[in-house]
């Protein structure tokens, strides 16, 4: 069974300090974030946020090297240089999250939200190989989207624990409040990855494959 890796998650803060320090650095922790954040990999709006601040600065850098270059100004020019070059860098990291994002969120609907165990329809569901499935699929126990499961490459079958009850809904309902059915759950869907959840109003609750707050 994959462990999932435990990844030190980077302060905003940091993030917004070394923007004002050191631009670039920024872009690379802001990258570093948004590669290991579950939540984050997986939200529809941070890929197109990303994208287009992205597009912006490569605009920007190319629009500063054109206006340095009519002026014979050699120093604009380098600096709009670097500009684009760190913006295509930037945008094309953007789009690959995008991409990843969608397939997670298609793994996480067919194997969460449809109860697929098998390696090939849930590529199916994803619109790509059982090879490629099986791969992305091994990275995410990883990453930790699915806890606990079990992939088996030899039978071409995945298997996610389903604790009794619902996974959120067991962990944090009381179990005197289980036994008694004192306290009425109620159906979610995660903002971020779509899997369907069942919590317990006025309780803290996360997303069980994204962790993302519910």
């Amino acid at each position: 069974m994959a462990k999932p890796v435990k990844r030190a998650s980077i302060p905003v803060a940091a993030i917004v300090i070394a923007f004002i320090v050191f631009w670039p650095a920024g872009i690379g922790l802001l990258a570093l974030k948004l590669s290991s954040d579950r939540s984050a990999a997986v939200k529809t709006a941070t890929g197109k946020a990303l994208t287009v601040a992205a597009a912006a600065l490569t605009a920007m850098g190319c629009l500063a090297v054109i206006a340095g270059a009519v002026d014979a100004e050699w120093d604009a020019v380098l600096g709009g240089a670097v500009f684009a070059g760190v913006g295509t860098a930037l945008l094309l990291f953007a789009l690959r999250l995008r991409k990843t994002g969608q397939l997670y969120r298609a793994y996480i609907d067919s194997v969460a939200n449809r109860g697929r165990t098998d390696i090939s329809e849930i590529a199916a569901d994803a619109g790509t190989g059982s090879a490629q499935a099986a791969a992305d699929l091994r990275k995410m126990i990883s990453l930790g989207y699915f806890r606990g499961a079990v992939l088996d490459e030899a039978s071409g079958t995945i298997t996610v624990p389903r604790p009794q009850g619902g996974g959120v809904l067991s962990r944090l309902l009381p179990a005197t409040a289980q036994q008694q059915g004192a306290v009425a759950a109620r159906a979610q869907v995660c903002r971020s990855c779509g899997a369907y959840a069942r919590v317990i109003p006025g309780m803290h609750a996360e997303c069980e494959y994204c962790g993302t707050p519910l």
